[in-house]
């Protein structure tokens, strides 16, 4: 038996015996090695290379089924010929994914991106070459459409492990896994129309545990990166508050610092990268948190020049932040995971937006405690002998106030009327501690009444300062309106008629305590310790018997009063 060998190029014919020798087995695997180069220009070669490995198949059967009879098999059968021409594509395949990377990380930070890209281009012009050129030179029974796909998913996903394997870094990571999870089974590669591959059954290129792997890495790639940004942004910061010139404003006039919005384009980044991968990308709350808590310990240095702008800066700065963690969740954050799951993110988001509020109030607690600092003198001498014929103390403080708002200008609109309502609570709780601590003797109505007109006008005094920068703050049920309903108390005339204010005064401060009650009609001077205790009892056992449900908090629920006052 003899086989023809064709070289199209030269026109030679070889005659190739029964027992090829070892160069046409050589030139053999060359051919096919090259098949998808040469079934472009020299298909016969092909051709005839394959009708050679099926002739030596078809002695391989012969041999098998003769040796069931007589027992007898010829030395070097079978020769597996087709078995290892299937090898020789498949080698040649993986060389062909493993010879395309013509950079490393050193060259250039986009190499993988490249090698990926170029992969893609030589695996959808290789699958054509395939269904339009190898399909008639090879025999139907290869299947070589599928049998080629089958060796480049193989051989692919054995070369993206050795990648994995060998180390990813930063963005490579998503650069992989977008590639792996979009673009090999899309349109633009294995899926694309002319190549008509069933990519379902080609299975997942990477196995989930490989893919969990590798995701799990990203993340944690992406919490460094989180924790050493914010490191960095903490340092820049930092440097900003000891600027000598305050900070930068908003198109509103707010003071601002750049923090927020780097806050927000970092995270939207990282979630945008992670949405075309289609995993859940943790964000960044534990980092933004314990940011927050190394934030608030710049803002204990108050040897800086420009102090109280930063502050305003800064609070602004922790009301923005929550504004993005609210915009992040509300775009990003989908629940329908599972219940604990959900429930433990919405439990995370909570505890950060309330780290940052609670950072803001701080904030503004450092605001106001600047203006309570300047008011001290004044707001000891509310109800004192001096202040009966001294209008300064009020004054000072109405006039210090409105300084102070026209600072406080330069908060965004939520803080600044958080601002507002903390010192209008303040002074009213520090006002009507004054009125409770008994530093004037009453000894006659006309010294009840001036004290209770006193009060009555220094309240619309204060009610004044606030209406101008909040008027809705003063309009309903303002801290303001305890000062005249303790004033409407201290002027009643006729000690019967006691009762009938102190019932109204409960009923729209039900936290006000027998020590309220007590300290204010001390103040009287007209009854005596034994008597007031008495009608304080009556009173708040009447109140109780008649109040159903919670009571409401009012400035009362902040104002304790010395028992000594009573003795």
């Amino acid at each position: 038996m003899c086989y023809i060998l064709v070289n199209e190029a030269s026109t030679e014919v070889c005659l190739i015996s029964d027992r090829p020798c070892f160069d046409t087995r050589k030139q053999v695997w060359i051919i096919l090695q090259r098949t998808l180069n040469t079934v472009r220009k020299e298909p016969t070669q092909i051709v005839t290379a394959l009708r050679i490995v099926e002739r030596e198949e078809r002695a391989d059967q012969f041999a098998l089924q003769r040796q069931k009879g007589s027992g007898f098999l010829p030395p070097g059968r079978p020769k597996k010929w087709r078995e290892k021409s299937l090898s020789v594509l498949e080698g040649a395949v993986a060389q062909r994914i493993e010879g395309n990377q013509f950079e490393d990380r050193e060259g250039s930070k986009n190499w993988l991106i490249k090698h990926l890209e170029v992969i893609r281009l030589l695996l959808l012009e290789d699958m054509k070459v395939i269904r339009s050129l190898c399909v008639p030179c090879f025999p139907p029974h290869y299947d070589i459409t599928n049998r080629y796909v089958q060796m480049y998913h193989k051989s692919l996903a054995a070369h993206l492990i050795e990648l994995v394997d060998g180390g990813l870094e930063d963005n490579e990571y998503v650069s992989l896994l977008s590639w792996v999870l979009n673009v090999y089974g899309g349109k633009e590669l294995m899926g694309h129309p002319t190549l008509n591959i069933n990519v379902a059954k080609l299975g997942p290129l990477l196995d989930n545990k490989v893919l969990d792997d590798l995701i799990s890495k990203y993340l944690q790639n992406v919490n460094t990166n989180y924790d050493s940004w914010m490191a960095r942004a903490l340092e820049l910061e930092e440097k900003e508050w000891y600027r000598s010139e305050p900070p930068q404003q908003d198109s509103d006039s707010h003071y601002k610092t750049e923090l927020p919005q780097l806050i927000h384009d970092m995270v939207k980044q990282n979630l945008d990268v992670a949405a075309t991968i289609s995993i859940k990308h943790s964000l960044p709350l534990k980092a933004i948190q314990e940011f927050c808590c190394e934030y608030a310990e710049i803002n204990s240095l108050r040897c800086i020049q420009y102090f109280t702008t930063y502050i305003i800066a800064l609070a602004n700065s922790c009301q923005a932040i929550v504004d993005v963690v609210v915009t992040v969740k509300s775009q990003f954050w989908k629940p329908g995971g599972s219940q604990q799951n959900d429930g433990k993110i919405a439990t995370e988001f909570d505890a950060l937006l309330t780290v940052y509020q609670r950072l803001r109030d701080l904030m503004c607690d450092y605001l106001l405690e600047e203006a309570l600092v300047d008011l001290q003198e004044q707001f000891t001498a509310l109800l004192t002998p001096r202040w009966l014929n001294n209008t300064e103390p009020m004054d000072t403080i109405c006039l210090t106030l409105s300084d102070y708002f026209t600072d406080y200008s330069h908060l965004h609109q939520k803080n600044f009327d958080h601002v507002v309502q903390l010192s209008l609570n303040t002074v009213a709780v520090r006002y009507t501690t004054a009125i409770l601590q008994k530093r004037l003797n009453l000894k006659t109505q006309e010294d009840r009444k001036m004290v209770a007109e006193r009060i009555i006008v220094e309240t619309a005094k204060l009610s004044n300062v606030f209406e101008q920068v909040a008027p809705d703050l003063v309009k309903f049920d303002s801290p303001c309106e305890v000062m005249k309903g303790l004033a409407e108390v201290i002027k009643v005339s006729d000690v019967e008629f006691l009762g009938l204010e102190l019932h109204r005064l409960l009923r729209r401060y039900p936290d006000m305590t027998s020590d309220h009650l007590t300290a204010l009609l001390l103040l009287r001077g007209d009854l005596g310790r034994l008597e007031v205790r008495q009608r304080v009892a009556e009173i708040m056992e009447e109140m109780r018997t008649q109040r159903t449900g919670p009571s409401h908090k009012s400035i009362f629920s902040h104002i304790h009063i010395s028992t000594s006052l009573f003795t």
